[in-house]
């Protein structure tokens, strides 16, 4: 069993919540694929609005890996 531990934002698409896989992890995680996802909230959103340039996504596979 593969495990991937990634740190992200909620992003929105339209009216909807979205995590946003990375497309590091594409190849892994391929359309039909089953997965079990375990959400822990870090830190609450505030009222403020987020760019997306200014999300991080952080990767832990073996190591850190950070990306934009």
């Amino acid at each position: 069993m593969k495990q991937f531990t990634i740190t992200k934002k909620i992003a929105k698409h339209g009216s909807q919540s979205i995590i946003v896989i990375p497309r590091m992890l594409e190849s892994e995680l391929r359309p039909k694929t089953i997965v079990k996802i375990t959400i822990d909230v870090i830190k609450e959103a505030d009222n403020s609005v987020f760019e997306s340039s200014q999300l991080v996504t952080a990767v832990k596979t073996s190591k850190e890996v950070l990306l934009r």
